[in-house]
């Protein structure tokens, strides 16, 4: 019984299945803060661009 209860707290201790988890969590959520980053700061030039060129179009067509 005691061989059977210090194997088991030895593979608690040595299993690291778990940590291997969370180390593929901890990159997939920075990789996905990395990308909606992104997306947010080209669509904001994406936005500046588009009015930049509706004001240019508005101007040469007032008369």
């Amino acid at each position: 019984m005691k061989k059977r209860i210090i194997r088991i707290i030895h593979s608690l201790f040595w299993d690291d299945c778990g940590a291997t988890a969370i180390e593929y969590a901890v990159v997939a959520s920075l990789i996905s803060v990395a990308v909606v980053a992104s997306v947010a700061q080209v669509a904001s030039r994406m936005r500046d661009s588009f009015n930049t060129s509706g004001d240019a179009i508005n101007q040469s067509l007032s008369p």
